[in-house]
């Protein structure tokens, strides 16, 4: 996609300010609540006027106040997805999955309905009434309903922020999934760090209303690093590999990880909290957590009350989170060597896309 910015939009006392030319499929917006992420995403959408500027989309002019033009909200082919549901609650599943669906207009290519269900896993969903869903099951019927309607752009405005933690992994790699799927581009907005690694290739770091900078979901973890009072995750790209011994093989580099979930494609990534990495200073003798990793201390990452502990196992980065007595206790310093212990079910494991 090929979207270009140049706007002003007020909102009482507060103005949101946007200039940006990107290219690209996948475009992370981040950034604290009330910086103007979710004005963002109805300016984009058409829900609400600009006062001043220009917007494009693939060349498609979808407003430009000088010109008095302004491209309806219905007509530009964008989906939507909020951090709540909202659907109908007068339709079932299956009759909300299929509105957006029944009214793509002729001659635009439709996805299949079937294969987007399956995707969702909401087979056995689809006569039930949406008001006796759980709230994940909801979200993956809105990402359904939206996706049906063959959107050019999608638009995901803090989609899994209300779920839990199995429901926010398993909605993530279902819109990663279905998006790469059809060549769905998006724009994805959230303020966590780990959801800008896991779902864009981009990121436009957002503050009180401005677009502050463009940089990759990398360099805005490395930035975030020591100020993430969640803690970091690890995001690991593996090498779909065999069940062994009742646990399946992974390639992570020259690495063999070991894991309980089963692979989900070729490529997946593995998703660790550095607060389940483990750190010795020799060799355990007995450990309960399958992966054991020999490595460098590359860099120390102080917190207010833990302690970043960036390693180099193999050419490949693995970070641990421990706390400051454990520093002295271990000798960490740079260039330290270090024991790195794993348990197989700390991962969590999502499809990588294209």
């Amino acid at each position: 996609m090929e979207l270009m910015m140049a706007f002003e939009k007020k909102q009482g006392a507060f103005v949101l300010q946007a200039e940006m030319l990107y290219s690209g499929r996948r475009l992370g917006v981040f950034g604290p609540s009330g910086c103007g992420k979710s004005t963002l995403a109805h300016v984009l959408a058409g829900l609400q006027p600009l006062d001043r500027g220009h917007l494009e989309f693939n060349g498609r002019v979808l407003e430009d106040v000088d010109r008095g033009l302004r491209v309806p909200s219905e007509q530009r082919r964008i989906g939507l997805v909020f951090q709540q549901p909202q659907l109908f609650p007068h339709l079932s599943v299956q009759e909300n999955l299929l509105y957006g669906y029944a009214r793509v207009p002729e001659g635009v290519s439709r996805l299949d309905p079937e294969q987007v269900i399956r995707c969702l896993a909401l087979e056995s969903l689809l006569t039930r009434s949406v008001d006796n869903l759980s709230g994940g099951e909801q979200q993956r019927v809105a990402v359904g309903r939206a996706v049906l309607a063959s959107p050019q752009l999608m638009i995901f405005d803090e989609p899994v922020s209300a779920l839990d933690e199995d429901g926010r992994y398993r909605l993530l790699g279902c819109m990663r999934e279905l998006c790469d799927a059809w060549e769905i581009p998006y724009v994805y907005i959230s303020h966590s760090v780990l959801e800008m690694r896991l779902m864009t290739d981009d990121v436009m770091l957002m503050q009180a209303g401005c677009i502050q900078e463009r940089l990759s979901p990398e360099e805005l973890a490395r930035q975030q690093a020591g100020a993430s009072p969640a803690g970091y995750s690890n995001v690991l790209p593996l090498r779909s590999g065999t069940f062994e011994q009742g646990l399946w093989r992974y390639g992570w580099g020259r690495q063999v990880l070991w894991l309980t979930q089963a692979p989900q494609g070729e490529a997946q990534v593995g998703v660790v909290s550095a607060k389940d990495v483990m750190l010795f200073k020799q060799h355990p003798q007995a450990v309960s957590a399958r992966n054991l990793l020999p490595g460098t201390v590359r860099e120390m990452i102080l917190r207010s009350a833990t302690c970043g502990v960036v390693l180099d196992c193999g050419g490949q980065t693995l970070t641990a989170e421990v706390v400051h007595a454990a520093v002295a206790e271990l000798a960490l310093e740079k260039g330290a060597p270090v024991f790195a212990a794993i348990k197989a079910s700390a991962f969590r494991l999502l499809p990588a896309g294209g």
